[in-house]
């Protein structure tokens, strides 16, 4: 005897076998019209190719990702030579992931026909989304087959995509739902990571069934820490996972790891930890370390070495050994020791250079004329200098009246040297022609004429030395053994904004780090080398690029026109918006023309004016330096703007360091 329930199930599958067969029987109906594209368009604020769901290619390089808009399913894709990558249904769109710098596709339809070679009319850029509108008729089926009572079977579940099982047969993705016909369902709904769901669904009508699933993880996660350094790298199970300290590990299945963290100042350590369904492991790696510590006194002026290598005054690590320190200041007997390095101990060493002194005797005719030794007023001649650190000085003679003389002189320990310097005076000069002819007329002011200039290399001198000396010295300078920088860039006229941060650690390490419209762009030179890092790329500095980086670890490069005359096309009086200038004008390494527009009053840069000239096409920037804010006794530029064909650009300095701590690791070129 059948009984009720088997009854009710054979009922069920008999009204499913004569849905199937009227569908098998029914008379098919196309509604179509030639495929066209709408509209194509870049979609610049999405991000599924880039991060969300990004798919590479055979070559391992990133592709682009097409978003064709349309209701209907059954289309077929063909990029040509370069191919397509792989195509996503997705609801009410389909994914098409290309190669980077694809051309052309074309899109066939069994119903709707052949859209043929159609050529993207932007660029196609690998991590790019673009949205293409397909315009095209539809597909219409035409049923008539013998009425069947139906009933809707609706599964939503969080999370989504889900895979949604009836009868043990794979029928879709949460959302999800069907019209069915009446019966009993078996239905489970799994997802990977997450505890699965299954039951009974009596399908009625009127009786709508309509499931929403919380499904539960089958996952956990450990958040992973290390001390007492940040940046150890993390293996899971034995296996790099390319993540450093502190880091989460997500969406771990259920089970036991091993986490190993790996360091180069440190023991490599490893750690078992369990994860239970839906558990956080946090967990803090103290890590023993496998050095020792040079901790060098900031004195100013005071260079240090370790074994013969520059060393910076802060604390360092080393391995376990002995070393030489030296201390080395300029006119100052070198102070050295030895130090021995334990692991895990810190050594202070108390290195002070000794002031090695000689004597400058200064006589002129005539009489009377005012000295100034390194640009620091010192007397009137005739004069004896004492207790003058040795080494190089400078001394400037002047005398109303009379041309200034200016002289270099190198004075030893426990020694006198004299000079003796005859003053011409200014009507007996033979006046010099001008430095260089230009037929442009000097920017901002096309009437403003160029003097003549008597002594060349003095005034350079004279502009430069001046300079220095209001920026708070030029040995200062030289002294900085770390800098660090945070500025903004506004663009005003492109709406863009950036913000940046430039790390230096002299005399070879560079980094610079910018934030660009949710981009992280990061520069490193270490040395002589030096790579670009975006999107998890590294790629190796262009040469220019790389020369560029080197010359920003300098803060003297005016200097060079005092020893390098041949760069010098003009120095003198210019006039800029009205306003008269002392003026260098010279040309770089690459050729570009730079002038520097020098306050009389300040003797600081005011404006630079850079020429430069590529493709036989002159393009010309003009920078105003604003504002300058001081730090540690020198002063920096913090605010300037520069214009020009068609562009505008604004910095703003926010945060401007000397001398602080910057760790070596930042400048590792992974």
């Amino acid at each position: 005897m059948v009984n009720s329930t088997t009854y009710t199930h054979l009922i069920g599958h008999v009204r499913r076998l004569i849905a199937l067969l009227a569908v098998v029987l029914a008379v098919f109906a196309v509604h179509g019209q030639e495929l066209a594209v709408e509209s194509f368009s870049l979609l610049p604020n999405d991000m599924t190719a880039r991060s969300l769901q990004p798919v590479r290619d055979a070559n391992g390089e990133l592709t682009a990702l097409i978003k064709v808009v349309t209701t209907e399913q059954g289309f077929d894709f063909d990029g040509g030579s370069l191919g397509i990558v792989k195509v996503l249904q997705q609801p009410g769109e389909i994914w098409v992931y290309v190669p980077d710098r694809a051309r052309s596709v074309t899109i066939r339809h069994g119903k709707l026909g052949v859209l043929r070679n159609y050529a993207f009319p932007v660029p196609i850029q690998s991590g790019n989304v673009y949205e293409m509108k397909l315009s095209h008729g539809t597909v219409e089926v035409v049923v008539k087959p013998r009425e069947i009572v139906t009933e809707w079977f609706v599964v939503s579940s969080t999370p989504s995509g889900a895979d949604v099982y009836l009868d043990d047969q794979a029928v879709g993705k949460t959302p999800f739902s069907a019209e069915l016909p009446e019966g009993r369902y078996n239905w489970r709904v799994e997802r990977n990571l997450y505890q699965s769901e299954a039951g009974i669904a009596e399908l009625k009508a009127g009786n709508r069934v309509a499931l929403d699933l919380a499904l539960k993880p089958n996952f956990g996660r450990i958040e992973l820490s290390s001390a007492p350094d940040v940046g150890a790298k993390v293996l899971l199970n034995g296996i790099d996972i390319g993540k450093q300290t502190p880091c989460v590990l997500d969406e771990l299945p259920v089970g036991s790891y091993t986490v190993t963290l790996s360091h180069a100042w440190f023991e490599t350590t490893s750690q078992n930890v369990s994860v239970a369904a839906g558990d956080v492991q946090k967990v803090d790696v103290v890590m023993q370390p496998t050095f020792g510590e040079l901790a060098l006194l900031p004195r100013e002026s005071v260079e240090y070495y370790v074994n013969e290598k520059q060393a910076g005054a802060e604390v360092q690590r080393l391995a376990p050994g002995v070393y030489t320190v030296e201390a080395r200041k300029a006119g100052h007997g070198n102070a050295r020791a030895q130090v021995v390095i334990e692991r895990g101990k810190r050594q202070t060493p108390e290195l002070v250079p000794n002031p090695l002194y000689g004597k400058l005797r200064i006589q002129s005719q005539p009489f009377g004329a005012r000295i100034e030794v390194d640009g620091v007023y010192v007397g009137e001649t005739p004069f004896t200098v004492r207790d003058l650190l040795v080494g190089k000085h400078s001394v400037v003679v002047s005398l109303n009246g009379y041309i200034t003389e200016t002289t270099n002189v190198t004075v030893q320990e426990e020694t006198t040297v004299d000079v003796s310097i005859p003053l011409t005076p200014e009507d007996e000069a033979t006046t010099a022609a001008d430095l260089f002819e230009t037929d442009r007329a000097p920017a901002g002011n096309t009437e403003a004429p160029i003097q003549s200039v008597t002594s060349e290399q003095t005034e350079i001198e004279r502009i430069v030395s001046n300079y220095y000396t209001a920026l708070g010295g030029l040995e200062k300078f030289r002294a900085i053994k770390t800098y660090r920088e945070e500025a903004t860039l506004e663009m005003a006229s492109a709406g863009v904004t950036m913000e940046y941060t430039k790390e230096m650690k002299f005399p070879d390490k560079l980094r610079i780090q910018t934030n660009f419209s949710g981009m992280n762009i990061l520069q490193v030179l270490n040395g002589s080398a030096g790579a670009t890092v975006m999107d998890g790329t590294r790629t190796p500095l262009e040469p220019e690029v790389l020369t560029s980086l080197q010359q920003q670890l300098r803060f003297d490069q005016l200097t060079d026109y005092i020893e390098e005359t041949e760069k010098l096309l003009f120095v003198g009086t210019r006039s800029f918006d009205g306003i008269d200038y002392d003026c260098i004008e010279a040309t770089d390494d690459n050729g570009t023309r730079i002038s520097y527009y020098f306050n009389r009053q300040t003797h600081l840069i005011d404006v630079m004016t850079t020429l430069t000239q590529a493709d036989g096409q002159s393009s010309e920037f003009v920078s105003r330096i604003d504002a300058y804010t001081e730090v540690d006794g020198l002063k920096f530029p913090s605010h300037f703007r520069m214009d020009g064909t068609g562009s505008s650009m604004e910095y703003t300095f926010t945060r401007i360091e000397v001398n602080v701590p910057i760790s070596d690791v930042l400048f590792e070129l992974r």
